[in-house]
């Protein structure tokens, strides 16, 4: 499922689905998707991936937190923390996350709050791409 508004958008979230991103930068394009491929939380892991299919191709987004210890603020500076974002298509890329934040309301085995914005650099092109959204479970 996907979900496009105006490029000028600013909102952390530009949509109602469980997971929302406002991408910019290199590319320009919010993704929307109630479809969470996975979710897991257990001692002090945190992770959740989402796949999307769009027309390009599909795109696949990771967040691991391996030193989460409830809610609060997580860099993504840190070795601990961890976030990607892989293209499949046309123009097949992964992008690592190199700063940003995400921050964590709420984490419990069935639910996750949370919201995060960072900036992504491409592994081949090292092209960067800002994205901001959140994950509502």
């Amino acid at each position: 499922m996907s979900c496009h508004h105006a490029a000028n958008q600013k909102s952390t979230n530009p949509c109602e689905e469980a997971f929302s991103m406002a991408l910019s930068g290199f590319v320009n394009k919010d993704l929307c998707s109630n479809d969470i491929t996975s979710y897991n939380l257990e001692d002090q892991l945190l992770q959740v991936t989402i796949e999307s299919s769009e027309v390009s191709g599909k795109l696949r987004f990771e967040i691991k937190l391996e030193k989460f210890d409830g809610a609060g603020l997580y860099s993504f500076s840190e070795k601990e923390s961890f976030c990607q974002m892989t293209v499949y298509g046309a123009s097949d890329e992964f992008y690592k996350c190199v700063t940003g934040i995400i921050d964590v309301r709420e984490a419990t085995r069935q639910n996750l709050q949370a919201s995060f914005d960072i900036t992504l650099e491409g592994f081949y092109n090292k092209k960067t791409i800002n994205a901001r959204g959140g994950i509502h479970l």
